[in-house]
């Protein structure tokens, strides 16, 4: 009778393995829908068109992004590809369903013709890694 109950009291423990295994899934994905942020951009690129070299004035554009999410954002760090380039961006914590912008900044110094430029965003967000790009064309 003992080999029955070690039998049943097995095919138990696997059946609930089985279910817990699923239903823990369902609910980390569940989780992280719901509790995590998401920076939500307007637009990922913007072109500045062209840009007369000989001004020397800096030119600049905002990217405007919300958190869609559900808890506050944090950006950590904005990267941008090159020297050229330097960004302004909120350091406090972007609540959700609040909007806010980043300034990415360009000094067409030293610079000549058609630009192709990134800016890597990084924060907490489920989407943790965003790529922005910039374009235009430096001209004398």
């Amino acid at each position: 009778m003992k080999p029955f109950y070690i039998i049943l009291f097995l095919c138990t423990c696997l059946a609930s393995c089985i279910n817990s295994g699923s239903t823990e899934k369902t609910c980390k994905d569940a989780a992280d829908s719901e509790f995590h942020p998401l920076i939500t951009f307007a637009n990922k690129t913007q072109n500045f068109g062209k840009i007369n070299k000989e001004t020397r004035q800096l030119h600049y554009v905002n990217f405007e992004f919300e958190n869609t999410g559900k808890a506050p954002l944090v950006i950590f760090e904005v990267k941008v590809s090159c020297g050229c380039l330097s960004s302004l961006y909120p350091k406090r914590p972007v609540m959700s369903g609040e909007k806010d912008s980043m300034r990415i900044f360009i000094n067409p110094n030293n610079q000549s013709g058609t630009f192709n430029k990134t800016i890597t965003v990084k924060s907490n967000a489920k989407n943790n890694m965003e790529i922005l790009r910039l374009k235009g064309k430096i001209v004398k």
